[in-house]
C-alpha cells in the first residue's frame, strides 16, 4: 500500500540534520554542535506562569486565532521593539514558528507555483513547498557575500513566482540581511504580485541590534509581507511549541482558515507562558552567545579557516574547501574525533564546501569542541 501514499511525501527524506544528530548520539564522549537549540532552561518566571495556568484551569481551547491577551501582547511587543504595526486581529498564535510557516505555505502555494529561497537556508523549507505541489527555486547568495542583490533576485523571478522566503538572521550562516538587501528585495516585489515570507525567529539574537531590518517595516508592501516568529530561540522555549504569524488582515483571514483545520488552536498554557516571555529580558542569553561568538570567531580564524560573518543567531558557517573532501565526509570523520557538526550540503546546492557549527552550548563545551576540531584539521 505504500505506493498509495502521496508521491510528494514518498519522495521527501527525513531531515538530514536530525539524521546526522542521531548518528552522533551513537558515539561516546561527543561534543554536539548540531541542533539549533539553546542549552538554557526556560526562564523561571515563564515556567511559573505556565504552571499557574494549569493550576488555574486555563486548559481549555482559546479562539482558533489565539487568545486575545496573547495577540494583544504580541501586537504591542512588535510595535515597540521592531516598528511593526499589526493589530491583534492580524496576529495568529501558532504551534511554533514551523507550524506558522507550514500553514502559510499551505495557504499560498498551488501546484507549479515557484518559491524563491536565498541559500544557504534551513533545509526544512523545501519540503513544505514540495508537499504543496510548489517548486523550490534556490538563489545562491555566496557571490553577494551572503546578502541579497536586486540583480540576483530579478534573475530568478518568473511568471510563476508566488513568493520569496527569507530568513534573517540566517540559519545556517548567521548573517543578518542589511538594509540594502531588504531594500533590494523591496524594489523587486513592490510592483509585482509576489509575497515575501520573512522567517524572523532569530531576530532577538542580533549582536548589533541596529543592523536588523524587517521588511515588515515598509508599509508600501504591507499586503505582500508575512512574518513568522516564535519563542523557541529567544527564550529557550523549544518544547513549548508556540509562535505567531503576522499578516495584513486581507491575508491573515485566509491563513487562519488553514491553521484552524490543521491544529484547531495553539496550546493555551504555552500562550500564557509566552505572554510572560515577552516581558522577560533575554540579555543574559545574548551576552552568553556573544561571548561564544567572539571566542569562536577568534579560534576558527587562528585555525586558518574562513567563515561567514556571524552577526546573529548562533551558527558558524565554516568553509572547508581547502581540505578537498565533501562536507559529509568531513563531518563523518570529525565524529571519530568527538565533535558533531552539520554538513553544508544540507543547506542548499553549492555549499558542500561548508559545515555548520551551532554554538548554542555552554562555553566549556565550545572550548573543548574547538580544541578537538583544531587537532582534527592538523591531521590534514
Amino acid at each position: 500500500m505504500e505506493n498509495r501514499v502521496k508521491s510528494a511525501i514518498r519522495n521527501i527524506e527525513l531531515s538530514g540534520i536530525r539524521r546526522f544528530n542521531e548518528l552522533a548520539k551513537s558515539k561516546e564522549n561527543m561534543i554536539f554542535f548540531t541542533i539549533g537549540e539553546p542549552y538554557f532552561n526556560t526562564p523561571e518566571n515563564v515556567k511559573r506562569v505556565g504552571i499557574e495556568a494549569i493550576e488555574n484551569n486555563h486548559t481549555f481551547y482559546t479562539q482558533n486565532q489565539g487568545s486575545l491577551a496573547f495577540r494583544e501582547a504580541v501586537s504591542r511587543y512588535v510595535q515597540e521593539n521592531y516598528h511593526l504595526n499589526y493589530s491583534s486581529s492580524e496576529v495568529i498564535a501558532t504551534v511554533g514558528s514551523m507550524e506558522g510557516l507550514s500553514t502559510t505555505l499551505s495557504t499560498l502555494i498551488e501546484p507549479e507555483d515557484e518559491v524563491i529561497i536565498p541559500t544557504p537556508c534551513y533545509p526544512g523549507y523545501a519540503p513544505l513547498i514540495t508537499m504543496n505541489g510548489g517548486k523550490v527555486v534556490e538563489m545562491n547568495t555566496k557571490q553577494d557575500d551572503f546578502q541579497l542583490s536586486e540583480q540576483a533576485i530579478l534573475s530568478h523571478i518568473t511568471p510563476k513566482t508566488k513568493a520569496i522566503l527569507i530568513t534573517s538572521p540566517n540559519n545556517p550562516s548567521g548573517c543578518v540581511y542589511s538594509k540594502a538587501s531588504i531594500e533590494a528585495l523591496l524594489s523587486c516585489v513592490k510592483d509585482r504580485e509576489i509575497f515575501v515570507i520573512s522567517d524572523e525567529v532569530y531576530r532577538e539574537i542580533v549582536y548589533d541590534a541596529e543592523k536588523f531590518v524587517s521588511i515588515g517595516e515598509y508599509e508600501s508592501v504591507r499586503e505582500k509581507v508575512i512574518i513568522i516568529s516564535g519563542f523557541s530561540k529567544s527564550h529557550s522555549m523549544t518544547g513549548w511549541r508556540v509562535g505567531y504569524v503576522l499578516a495584513d488582515s486581507s491575508i491573515a483571514k485566509h491563513i487562519l482558515k488553514t491553521h484552524q483545520y490543521l491544529v484547531t488552536s495553539t496550546c493555551t498554557i504555552s500562550q500564557y507562558a509566552a505572554i510572560e516571555a515577552l516581558k522577560t529580558s533575554n540579555r543574559d542569553m545574548i551576552d552568553h552567545y556573544l561571548k561564544n561568538r567572539n571566542y569562536g570567531v577568534k579560534r576558527v580564524h587562528e585555525m586558518g579557516l574562513d567563515m561567514v560573518e556571524a552577526s546573529g543567531a548562533f551558527y558558524f558557517f565554516i568553509c572547508i574547501e581547502k581540505f578537498g573532501i565533501s562536507s559529509v565526509e568531513f563531518c563523518t570523520r570529525l565524529l571519530e574525533n568527538g565533535v558533531a557538526c552539520i554538513p553544508g550540503e544540507y543547506f542548499g546546492e553549492g555549499f558542500d564546501d561548508y559545515i555548520r557549527l551551532s554554538y548554542a552550548c555552554n562555553f566549556q563545551d565550545l572550548q573543548e569542541g574547538l580544541d578537538r576540531l583544531e587537532k582534527f584539521i592538523e591531521g590534514f
